[in-house]
């Protein structure tokens, strides 16, 4: 027998061996595993497979609100994976002091390799950066740049009203995905690097706009799929792909001479600097160290990428579905601009947050429909296993989680849940509340939501109180349709709209006050 033969044969016995191997992994897998009897596709029973094919095809959370519907509350979506919908589990799963740590689906979101607050699986760890940021990011503590975010809110009306001039009886299209990913930066640069970005102003983008774009691409891909795989991925030579993977490279080196300049300011005693990037470069340790810049360059990179589209996406669904709706328009342009005129010095915010019902109504149904990472926030189970309120034991090393998507379209909780209706929430009842979790659960809630809050009533009352927004004739609203990649975004990418300016017996002296 000559070599060549010898290695042919060999090379198919490799073959036919993982073949078998494999169709027994798929049969202990169907039959036999400790979740096989919890129900759900068979295809999923088999394989990971099937849930990474549904998130590169956009749909994964529609499909498991479907799977939810067909097989009950308990749903198995991976050989070693369940989806819950029920509040009374969340408790257990990601309730302060659970046990259910964050999976390793999670470390892999570290930024150009440095963990981050969202990143880390160690609650130890989390717990210390936690403490850190909540300096910034308290309600308390948002409130202390609000002159400045007000500011930036202003500059989305100056910027609309500059893009919105007719040009005889028609006015010209704008794109509002793009200003509100501005606005987004705008107040992050306050907040977070106690840098004003300037970007509303001038209308020119930073040139780590594209680069956010790349980390949105190359982070999920990079989770999602097995390591193996992504160790052949990132070694395409396409060069578009080559350039999107140094996406988080480039982040993190702009935040590089930020965080240098923090260091410095430190050095030479200024401690009393509000932004995130003095609360960590002040930061001490109880042994007395100081966190590296490597460790704070990649928790300030990581909240510009979970801090932008996360909020921006969301508003412009917002306003999509106000456009849609002319009684929402008008009734949401009453109630505002009501308000300005009762003041002495114009609208302040704590007149949005408290006064402002029907805006609020309004947040809460976009944030139910639209809220920016809908899907299932995976756990993994503790040493000896969990039982679910259903009665299901789920043993120790499953993945479990909760989806928001489909805690937020419970027929039983949210009637005619697939209509955009502020009015819901007149009435709202303590189970619709409780089920409203855009943020999260538990100890890992997003720290951002304060400032999220700030964004979209500030964003709603400049846009709805100085102009009337509609659509251009040629408007597809197909390209409106949610998808989700982890962040959810509309299918085509943009909102054009005609934003046209109220007239001024309309509008009166509208204008935010900090």
């Amino acid at each position: 027998m000559s070599y060549h033969q010898i290695l042919f044969g060999a090379a198919g016995v490799g073959v036919v061996a993982v073949v078998i191997f494999s169709l027994c992994r798929i049969l202990f897998n169907v039959f036999s595993h400790p979740l096989a009897l919890i129900p759900g596709p068979t295809i999923a029973a088999a394989s990971n497979l099937w849930l990474i094919w549904r998130t590169f095809t956009l749909r994964k959370c529609e499909t498991l609100h479907e799977c939810l519907a067909k097989y009950g509350p308990v749903v198995r979506i991976a050989p070693d994976k369940i989806l819950i919908s029920s509040q009374k589990d969340i408790k257990t799963i990601y309730g302060i002091g659970t046990k259910c740590l964050k999976s390793e689906f999670y470390p892999q979101w570290g930024l150009n390799g440095a963990s981050n607050i969202f990143s880390t699986t160690d609650p130890k760890d989390h717990s210390v950066r936690r403490s850190i940021t909540a300096r910034t990011f308290s309600k308390k503590s948002v409130m202390q740049f609000m002159p400045e975010l007000v500011k930036h809110a202003q500059a989305l009306a100056e910027r609309l009203e500059s893009l919105s001039k007719p040009s005889g009886n028609s006015y010209p299209t704008v794109e509002f995905v793009k200003l509100a990913r501005y606005l987004a930066l705008d107040m992050l640069g306050s907040s977070v690097l106690s840098e004003d970005f300037g970007l509303l102003k001038r209308g020119i983008e930073h040139p780590f706009v594209h680069d956010l774009d790349s980390a949105a691409l190359v982070i999920p891909t990079r989770a999602t799929v097995h390591s193996w795989l992504w160790a052949i991925l990132k070694r395409l030579p396409i060069p578009q792909w080559q350039h999107h993977l140094g996406g988080e490279r480039r982040l993190a080196h702009y935040a590089a001479n930020t965080v240098e300049a923090a260091f410095s300011e430190a050095a030479q005693g200024k401690t009393e600097g509000l932004a995130l990037v003095s609360s960590y470069a002040n930061y001490e340790a109880p042994d007395g160290g100081r966190l590296s810049t490597e460790r704070i360059v990649g928790e300030v990179a990581a909240v510009y990428f979970a801090g932008t589209d996360t909020t921006s996406i969301t508003l412009s669904l917002m306003v999509y579905e106000i456009a849609c709706r002319p009684d929402v328009q008008r009734r949401l342009r009453d109630e505002i601009i009501e308000k300005a005129g009762s003041g002495s010095s114009g609208l302040r915010y704590d007149t949005l947050e408290n006064e402002c019902a029907y805006l609020n109504a309004v947040i809460s149904e976009g944030l139910r429909l639209y809220g920016a990472i809908p899907s299932h926030l995976e756990r993994v189970v503790p040493a000896g296993g969990i039982t679910l309120s259903t009665g299901h034991q789920v043993p120790a090393g499953s993945v479990v989680g909760v989806q928001a998507y489909s805690l937020h379209r419970d027929p039983a909780v949210f009637p005619n849940p697939d209509a955009f209706d502020p009015n819901r929430w007149f009435h709202a009842t303590p189970e619709m509340r409780k089920s409203l979790s855009p943020w999260g659960f538990g100890s890992r809630i997003c720290m951002g939501m304060h400032l999220a809050y700030v964004e979209f009533r500030l964003a709603l009352a400049v846009l709805f109180g100085n102009f009337e927004v509609s659509f251009p004739a040629s408007f597809d609203h197909n390209d409106m349709r949610m998808r989700n990649f982890w962040f959810v975004f509309p299918q085509g990418g943009k909102l054009d709209v005609v934003v046209k300016p109220l007239s001024a017996e309309v509008r009166g002296d509208f204008h935010i006050e900090a």
